[in-house]
């Protein structure tokens, strides 16, 4: 099972937790977590990846590292970034640097806590399409419908989320889809790029990608009634959490009580990296509504 993910400094604690959910989860898959990384990533942070991938899965998962400096970002560079980094394009061009030997990859972000087995949505049949994915219910919903707006389409259309990101790393080969291709596009609308890779990922291959089960596969758990809360739990393989993440203080405050952010802390702790639980949770308790406290003793009796 091939898992591409990328990141810097900043996000290597939760990607360290993202991966911990995996292999804890998926304890009879052989994995490789491929990393393609730039000067935005520490020797330190990279080595902590390795080292923390190796122990969780007791030796039996493996990672694969792939530099790229600045004369290896190519066209890339290109790119006013803004508040973007570029490692999130790494997953629009795996196909250029893994090798060749892999056929699919897939892509998870690190705001992620894989809550059971992933290998049937991994061995997806991708019927001839470029990727698989599961539709954005918080932007194809009209939370966000300037993204619509700004694609042309029509509200019958399916907008995928970039977060959980199966690629068909051979067809993508076998059409000559680029890296400098992808740029290219982004340059040229860079005034409509809110979520640059996800924008260019539905506006260039909307019609090459399979739709998959976004409450199984990619649960946006904010998008979900509370009372959904034992059937997300026991059912939904990845929780998403985009916005407001489960380690920030104020997570409570803006997401309901349906998947509390216990669940991604639990996997810290395994992973070493609990440090800060206590205030986050003293802090996450205080802001707790009345109405949240009423479910809770409810479910309880």
């Amino acid at each position: 099972m091939n898992i591409l993910v990328a990141m810097n400094d900043a996000f290597v604690k939760c990607y360290q937790v993202m991966l911990t959910s995996l292999i804890k989860n998926n304890p009879d898959e052989n994995i490789t977590v491929h990393v393609p990384y730039t000067d935005g990533l520490s020797r330190k942070g990279l080595d902590s990846i390795k080292e923390l991938v190796r122990n969780q899965s007791h030796g039996s998962a493996s990672v694969r590292e792939y530099y790229f400096g600045k004369d290896r970002l190519g066209s890339l560079d290109k790119l006013p970034l803004g508040m973007w980094s570029v490692e999130m394009f790494f997953r629009i061009f795996a196909q250029e640097f893994i090798p060749e030997s892999e056929d699919r990859i897939l892509w998870l972000d690190g705001d992620i806590i894989v809550n059971g087995s992933i290998k049937d949505f991994y061995n997806t049949d991708f019927d001839s399409m470029y990727y698989a994915a599961c539709e954005d219910i918080a932007i194809s919903h009209g939370k966000i419908k300037e993204e619509y707006d700004n694609l042309g389409w029509s509200s019958e259309e399916i907008y995928v989320n970039s977060g959980v990101l199966l690629i068909n790393l051979k067809a993508l080969r076998n059409n000559g889809i680029t890296r400098d291709a992808a740029v290219e596009y982004a340059l040229e609308n860079m005034d409509k790029l809110h979520y640059p890779d996800q924008y260019m990922l539905n506006a260039m291959f909307h019609d090459k990608i399979k739709f998959a089960d976004a409450f199984r596969y990619n649960c946006q758990v904010s998008g979900y009634s509370y009372k959904l809360a034992d059937m997300i739990l026991s059912e939904s393989a990845i929780l998403h959490f985009p916005g407001y993440r489960p380690w920030q203080t104020d997570y409570q405050k803006h997401y309901s009580s349906a998947i509390p952010g216990d669940i991604w802390w639990h996997y810290a702790k395994l992973c070493g990296q609990a440090d800060g639980y206590m205030r986050w949770k003293i802090l996450n308790t205080l802001k707790v509504k009345p109405w949240q406290i009423l479910y809770r003793l409810k479910k309880r009796t």
